[in-house]
């Protein structure tokens, strides 16, 4: 995507991947950040629970997808935003649905 008052910079896709984890919501602690595999946050919040007990047993699942910008001459075409912004959506999905389903082994 290219601003329209600044041709020359256009909006692309930061990485493939997302990166996700997981906080605590009894005492924000993270499991950190990991790329795309809910695997080892699923395995933290468990571990994390154990520990600490059932106040400790409730979290919020981050999915972050990155952009960045660059100037149009540096090559390959821009993302439109719709589009990107789909893609963050689709991976916030998976990212949650695998999470529920490894703490809810």
């Amino acid at each position: 995507m290219t601003a329209p008052d600044n041709p020359e910079w256009v909006l692309r896709e930061g990485r493939a991947e997302g990166i996700g984890g997981v906080v605590c919501l009894g005492c924000a602690e993270t499991s950190g950040w990991a790329d795309y595999d809910p695997r080892p946050a699923g395995a933290w919040a468990i571990e994390h629970t154990r520990r600490n007990g059932p106040a400790h047993g409730r979290f919020v699942v981050t999915a972050h997808k990155a952009w960045r910008v660059d100037r149009a001459a540096s090559g390959g075409g821009p993302v439109a935003v719709a589009e990107v912004a789909a893609q963050v959506l689709a991976g916030c999905a998976l990212v949650l649905a695998l999470a529920v389903a490894v703490v809810a082994r």
